[in-house]
C-alpha cells in the first residue's frame, strides 16, 4: 500500500490540512495519515518526537511513500494541489 504522511499544525492553512488528511485523488490506493506538529497541539510544548528525530523544524511536511516503503516525494512548506497530486502520483508509480 502506498502511504502519504502529512505533518501540519493547527495554524496551517485549511488546504494543507485537507490535502494531508483525505484521499481526494487516489481513492483506496493510498493511505493518508495526518500528524500534528506540536506536542498536545501546543507550540510552547515543542515538536513531537518524530519531527525532532528527522530534524523537521518547519511545517507543513508531506511525505509520499511507495509500496516498497521508500520516499517517492516530499513537500515542505506551502504547496498547491498540483504539487500534492504529483507527489501522490510519484508514490503510485
Amino acid at each position: 500500500m502506498t502511504t502519504c504522511i502529512g505533518w501540519t499544525s493547527a495554524t496551517s492553512s485549511a488546504s494543507d490540512r485537507l490535502s494531508c488528511s483525505s484521499p481526494p485523488l487516489s481513492g483506496k490506493r493510498v493511505t493518508f495519515i495526518h500528524q500534528e506538529v506540536y506536542r498536545d497541539n501546543e507550540s510552547k510544548k515543542g515538536l513531537r518526537p518524530p519531527l525532532k528525530a528527522f530534524h523537521l523544524e518547519t511545517e507543513p511536511w508531506v511525505f509520499a511513500f511507495n509500496r516498497n516503503g521508500r520516499v517517492a516525494a516530499r513537500l515542505e512548506g506551502a504547496f498547491g494541489i498540483n504539487a500534492f497530486r504529483s507527489a501522490v502520483e510519484a508514490a503510485l508509480r
